[in-house]
């Protein structure tokens, strides 16, 4: 059920763990960034921000924040093309294990 209701939210969204590696990605996120999910899983979100994007602060300290946050990113798709958008940045605990349920407007 949670998948499919993921699957069916028409936003671009990904869940990654504490070290920031996306460990899943909607139809909608493949789409949106222009990866297939096995090209997106096990990447580290700063890879699909633009290069001057990924030395920002809110990276070096995703796994500390204990409630959502919304940023303005630059996101770079696969086609190189840049996009600002906005990225929420949601915190939740499963079986005792940190993750983020990233969301891209």
């Amino acid at each position: 059920m949670f998948k499919a209701m993921i699957e069916g939210v028409p936003l671009p969204l990904m869940i990654a763990n504490k070290a920031s590696q996306i460990i899943f990605a909607n139809t909608w996120a493949e789409k949106f960034v222009g990866y297939s999910r096995p090209e997106l899983v096990g990447v580290n979100l700063r890879d699909l921000y633009a290069p001057y994007e990924r030395s920002r602060y809110i990276f070096s300290m995703l796994s500390n924040i204990q409630k959502t946050i919304e940023v303005d990113l630059d996101l770079r798709r696969k086609s190189g093309e840049i996009l600002t958008s906005s990225v929420s940045f949601a915190p939740f605990h499963h079986d005792g294990t940190s993750y983020f349920l990233i969301t891209v407007s």
